[in-house]
Formats: C-alpha cells, structure tokens, sequence
C-alpha cells in the first residue's frame, strides 16, 4: 500500500454522508475509449452499468463520445429523462419516453453546442458556441416533455434594448459571444446563471467599439421567464480571448461577519471574483495569478485596463488560453477554500488585430491546447507556464496552500466531504490532495493528459471516483 493511501481511505467520503469508507486501496473498475461508448435499450441497466463505468442510453443505440447530458433525477418513475444534444443540427434533447426533440440552433449557420443543457424544473436550458465567429449568440428553454421552446435570451442586445450602445453600428449582428460551457441554478433566487464568450472579431475590437455587452460576462437569467435580472461584465472590449464561460461557484459563506450568498469565479482573465448571487453587486476582485492587463477596479468593479494589443506587440498576461479555460472550479462548506487548477506564469504578445502569439523564448508551444497524449514539457517553473493546484481564501482571495503539477493543465478539481481534492493535469497524473494542507495523498499514472474535473458517484452505497483522461474513462472505488 502506499504510504498515504491510510490518509486518503480515512478522508475520501460519500458528499452527502460524513461516515467513512473502508480503509481499502482505490482500485481501477475499467477503463474504455471514450469513442467506444455505446448505448443500451434498457433503462433498468443504468444504475448498474454506473458501477461497471459502462455508459448507457435508452433507445437506439448511439455514439455520446462527444455529446454533453444532463439527467433529470426527480421526474417521477418510469418517465425519467435523460437530454442529449447531438447532430449537426443542434438538437438539444431527447425524452426518453417520448423521443421528442428540438432544434437550438443550425450548425450551417455558424452554430454549435458543446455543454450539458442544464435542466431546471420542467426546462431544459441550453447555450449555443460558435461565438468565435459571425453569429449573435443566445440562451434558450425548452419544456422538457414537449420539446417547445419556452423562452430566448440573446447575449447580444437588439435595438431599443439596454446595451444595444455597446456595439457600434451594426457590430451586434454578427458580434459572436457564444455559451460553452454549464451554467448553474439556485432555487431559492430562481435565477440560472451562464458565463458568456468573447466578442467576435476576437483579436480585432476596431469594427465592434464599446464595451460589447453582454460578452465576457455572467448573466442571471429567471428561470421561468428568461428575463435578465442582473449582469457583470469581467473584460469590457475584450480583444485577447477571454471567455467567461468558467463554471459559476455558488457558494453561503460569512463575509464580512454575517451571511451572504455569493458566486465564486476563477476567470480565465486572471482575476478571481466574489459577486452577490442575488443582486449581482461586486463585492471582491484581485488577480489570481500573474495578470498584467489591469491594475485595480473601480467603486462599482470595472476594472481598470492598463495592457493593450499595440502595433509593436504587448506582453500581457495571462496567456490567451487563459489563467484557467472550461474546467470547474469547487467549493468545500467544510474547508471555506476554493479549489482551482490554472497555470501561473503564464503570458501573451499582444499585437493589434493579430491573433495573439506566443512571449519570445526557447518552448513557445508549451501552451497549447489541449490533447490526449503526453507531450514533453521544458518549461522552466520560475519563468514561465507551470499547471498548480490552489485553494482560496474567499474572503481574500489569497491561496493558502499550491500543489505545483509537473505540466501546465487543463484539468478541474474536485473536493469531497471527507476533505480530498482529486485533480490531474497535461502530466498524466490523476491527484488525491488533502483538502486542508495540499499534502499529496495518492497518484496514479493514466497515460494520458487529464483535460477535465473527476466525477463522483455512489451506487448501492459505495463511492466511485472518475476521471477522462486521453482517451479513456477510468473509474475508481474503495472496495
């Protein structure tokens, strides 16, 4: 056994129970390509194929290697539900007992969809990408039984509506800002919450002058109605990059001696963010890595840009790809830190309608995007791009202990209620972390970069931890 595996058995714990799991080695269930996922006909099968780390859908058979879901766990038995979105039409759902379906959006037109829908009582909620080129992006309801859309938010104000100055001429036609990624709900507000895109052209804001709302920005959106009830705006006018569309962290902590709900954010800017979930009021930004671009906010928290692209070329950090990406954050009620994977030292040369190019040195390519494999990496710590693991002091914003990785990353985190951070990066290395120190506690060698955040699941009682990683899905239990 190794030496910390007594650690992590005596803190690795069901979310929802404070009782232990066995002091027991993690063991691999399985590991499958993701592209061989496959579907089942029987409904019956799923809860024990959960535990086989099998992936099944009810109906035809399909590929869902690619296709994001989201699963209705309340809907009365025999009529539960499961939203797929899939094909090269955007369609968003599929009801298991009915087959319906709706189109979001048409791919011809410049459309995508590339996260989970996010299901709130009987809607399904869903964003369209594709907001790196000409298309206006929105958010749309569907009811979940009939397929019909219910209501549509645009991201991009029309005429006559509040923002609609934000674009100049007729820039909002065609001014991108797409959804990719999930948002999050809070039944007590009523108010679902996305992350947007960048405007679109990315690099070059001369044919888009304004702030270019509601890019770059968390929108609080009534769940019922659509209606939008407030907004924060990260990066006015931005030409590097920098979606918003980081998961949104909902967090009840103390702040300033009493209760507040608030929503955490780790943006891919550099800035991490603590705002009033229900008014939407700024209540604390301060970069979370280096970050160059700003020096400070004002009253209401706009922040105050120091850092253009010039005709010369900038140095502004962080990189394009940003302090973070599409990855998720997490939270523990238990701890009061915020658990996000993101790269340190990480920087741009900014260049006025360019597409931003890498800082002069010797590994200019040890940012890219992420992939399956495991690629050499050069990159020196204490100069440049490094992957860490952070856990933030809310009321701060100051991390009080870093797990450096030995890649950068463009993994996630997960924390547990038995105080175990699970994240992985580029490296290979699938972590366990002890949630209060950052004290190693296990690793495993997948074989493949961790480009995402660990999943956990229990079935008859027992907990599974999961992880994607190249091209596999492994699973991992306490037996």
């Amino acid at each position: 056994m190794h030496r910390h595996l007594l650690a992590l058995a005596a803190l690795l714990a069901v979310a929802s129970c404070a009782n232990h799991l066995p002091d027991q080695d993690l063991r691999i269930l399985t590991a499958q390509p993701a592209a061989k996922l496959a579907a089942s006909d029987l409904w019956k099968d799923f809860q024990a194929d959960a535990a086989a780390a099998k992936s099944r859908y009810f109906g035809k058979a399909v590929d869902i290697s690619d296709a994001p879901t989201a699963i209705e766990p309340n809907a009365p038995a025999g009529s539960r539900m499961i939203f797929l979105q899939a094909g090269e039409r955007g369609v968003v759902a599929r009801l298991l007992d009915e087959r319906a379906t709706a189109t979001v959006a048409e791919a011809k037109a410049g459309y995508s969809i590339t996260h989970s829908p996010t299901v709130v009582k009987d809607k399904v909620i869903i964003g369209t990408g594709g907001g790196d080129g000409p298309i206006r992006g929105y958010i749309s309801a569907f009811n979940a039984k009939s397929g019909e859309e219910v209501w549509r938010f645009y991201t991009i104000p029309g005429p006559g509506e509040k923002g609609n100055e934000t674009w100049s001429g007729d820039s909002w036609k065609v001014g991108g800002v797409g959804v990719w990624n999930a948002g999050a709900y809070d039944p007590e507000t009523n108010l679902v919450y996305f992350g947007t895109g960048n405007p679109a052209p990315d690099w070059d804001g001369s044919s888009r002058l304004g702030d270019n709302l509601y890019s770059d920005s968390v929108v609080a959106l009534d769940a019922d109605t659509g209606k939008l009830k407030w907004h924060y705006q990260f990066t006015p006018h931005d030409e590097l990059d920098y979606d918003s569309t980081q998961v949104p962290v909902l967090a009840d902590i103390q702040w300033q001696g009493k209760p507040r709900k608030v929503m955490l954010w780790a943006n891919r800017n550099g800035v991490m963010y603590v705002l009033d979930r229900a008014t939407g009021e700024f209540l604390k930004g301060k970069p979370y890595v280096k970050a160059n671009w700003l020096d400070g906010f004002d009253a209401k928290g706009r922040p105050n840009r120091v850092k253009f692209p010039t005709k010369e070329g900038t140095a502004i950090y962080p990189h394009v790809h940003g302090a973070t990406n599409w990855a998720p954050p997490s939270f523990s009620p238990r701890t009061g830190l915020f658990y996000v994977a993101t790269w340190e030292n990480s920087g741009t040369f900014a260049k006025e309608g360019q597409f931003p190019g890498a800082i002069p040195g010797p590994n200019t390519r040890q940012t890219t995007m992420g992939a399956t494999n495991i690629v050499p990496f050069y990159n020196n710590p204490e100069t440049e791009a490094i992957g860490v693991v952070r856990a933030y002091d809310p009321q701060t914003l100051d991390y009080k202990w870093e797990f450096r990785l030995g890649d950068i990353t463009w993994g996630g985190t997960l924390v547990t209620a038995g105080d175990v951070v699970f994240s992985g990066g580029r490296d290979g290395y699938f972590l366990a972390l002890d949630a209060k120190t950052g004290a190693l506690l296990w690793k495993a060698n997948v074989g493949g970069q961790i480009n995402a955040a660990a999943m956990s699941y229990a079935v008859n009682g027992k907990q599974y931890i999961s992880i994607n990683a190249g091209s596999a899905v492994f699973a991992y239990a306490l037996p």
